[in-house]
């Protein structure tokens, strides 16, 4: 009762044993020993009175690997014989699919958590940024600077933690300018400086000449901590990490050697390592969502991928090579902008025009944050009234409809909301010129508010300066 007595094509491949090989081999060296009994008696019973049932297990490769599969068994006579005849389906896609969605159902949670979890910190940090700024302006020793540098550096880090959880999590676009890649490759390399072992040599190359890019320093910033981190775990042992930046100008023949690239002028960067490499089988998988080769519980295998996504969305490329045992190098092309001049200084960014006594409303439930609002506007030539929340801010602006020339409005607000408030401010007053802050960097997705309805939007956290910027800026005719 317990014998094959025939098998097809399809259990050949399934358990990778020819057909003569099945036949009259006792079932039970097609399953696990801790199984055999188990699934033999759920087979056999069925030449009994039992009806057709089916259940999910495993069964045993010639080669000792174990294949997740579906029993479907029913009982049938033939010549007065009483067998079970079984069809097993491979399970094997259908598992991975139901672990993909698992993880896609846990990603969905993840960014529902990032929302509220990112709404609290942001509104904890902004008010130490902006104050970092006003308390700058009135500090004159050294100490006291290298201290609110400090202070600024740890902040500015946990801001963009968060925004780094709320890209993923959320897929949030986030705004783009222009930027010098320099700077952020020797950000990460300290980072990564800091929190690799010591028997990780690394290696940083980035010339003053880079051209610049149009790019998310966020998301561009996680694409290199993820290349980083992967090199790290390559090295188990120790090794020498390299990230190295140059210009090039990708033309026909270029084209032909990185035909995913737009010709024209790029920033090629590399991320390189001497580690334990690729192997071939795997190397067209590895941008692969939650394919990863760490042991589970050490990896989601959406690293590479979020990067990736990162690179694409920036309008560039990857490359990677890869030999085991020899390293691997990843290749970020991102075009570039040759004839732009970059982002101002601090020292130029603080000449900011002042006002000229205009009002300026601040409608946000949190007190800190808008305290420090109005410390910062105050010192830059503005008048500033404060409200708590939605109802507050439209009650004073229809007391002072003609005086209030910009309404800085928070879109997450207790009692009116953001949206809400603004449609009731530019009832109030249709010239009234607004303002919007978010915890979301795309501002498509903020809150239901319209593009045209707001001049600028700023996102948490911000500084003092970003702040007075914006409020100059809508004022502009």
């Amino acid at each position: 009762t317990d014998r094959v007595l025939d098998a097809n094509k399809q259990a050949e491949r399934l358990l990778a044993r020819t057909r003569a090989e099945l036949l009259g081999a006792n079932q039970g060296v097609l399953y696990a020993p801790e199984k055999a009994e188990e699934y033999r008696r759920k087979m056999t019973r069925f030449a009994g009175e039992f009806p057709a049932t089916d259940f999910e297990g495993e069964v045993l490769r010639k080669d000792g690997q174990p294949v997740s599969v579906h029993f479907s068994a029913a009982p049938f006579v033939l010549y007065g014989r009483r067998l079970v005849v079984s069809l097993v389906h491979d399970m094997t896609e259908r598992r991975k699919l139901q672990a993909q969605l698992f993880r896609a159902q846990r990603l969905e949670s993840l960014g529902a958590l990032a929302g509220g979890i990112a709404h609290d910190l942001n509104n904890v940090l902004a008010p130490i940024l902006m104050s970092i700024e006003l308390l700058r302006a009135n500090s004159t020793d050294a100490a006291s600077r290298r201290i609110l540098e400090t202070i600024e550096t740890s902040a500015r880090r946990g801001a963009e933690i968060v925004r780094q959880v709320l890209t993923f999590a959320r897929g949030s676009g986030g705004e783009k300018a222009e930027m010098q890649l320099r700077h952020l490759i020797h950000e990460v390399a300290a980072i990564i400086k800091e929190t690799f072992p010591k028997s990780i040599q690394i290696h940083v190359h980035a010339p003053t000449d880079l051209w610049l890019v149009l790019g998310n320093a966020t998301q561009l910033h996680q694409a290199l901590m993820n290349l980083a981190v992967n090199a790290r775990y390559a090295m188990p042992g120790g090794g020498e990490l390299k990230v190295t930046a140059k210009n090039m100008v990708i033309g026909e023949a270029e084209h032909r050697l990185h035909p995913d690239a737009k010709a024209g002028p790029h920033v090629a960067v590399q991320v390189a390592d001497s580690g334990t490499g690729i192997p071939v089988e795997i190397l067209d998988k590895i941008f692969d969502p939650f394919f990863s080769t760490k042991p589970l519980g050490q990896g989601t295998g959406l690293g590479l991928a979020t990067t990736l996504g990162i690179v694409k969305g920036h309008g560039g490329t990857i490359q990677v090579n890869s030999e085991p045992g020899r390293g691997t190098r990843f290749k970020l092309f991102l075009p570039a902008i040759p004839s732009a001049q970059g982002h101002p200084t601090q020292a130029e960014q603080a000449l900011l025009p002042t006002g000229n006594g205009e009002l300026v409303l601040v409608a946000y439930d949190e007190s800190a944050i808008r305290e420090m609002a109005r410390l910062a506007l105050e010192s830059y030539g503005y008048r500033v009234v404060l409200a708590a929340d939605g109802t507050e801010g439209v009650a004073v602006c229809a007391q002072q409809t003609r005086e209030v020339k910009v309404a800085v409005v928070d879109m997450m607000m207790p009692f009116l909301d953001g949206p809400a408030t603004v449609r009731a401010l530019k009832r109030l007053n249709p010239a009234l010129k607004l303002i919007g802050i978010s915890g979301v960097m795309d501002p498509a997705k903020a809150g239901g508010v319209a593009p045209a309805e707001v001049q600028a939007f700023l996102t948490k956290p911000f500084s003092a300066q970003q702040l007075v910027k914006a409020v100059h800026d809508a004022l502009q005719p």
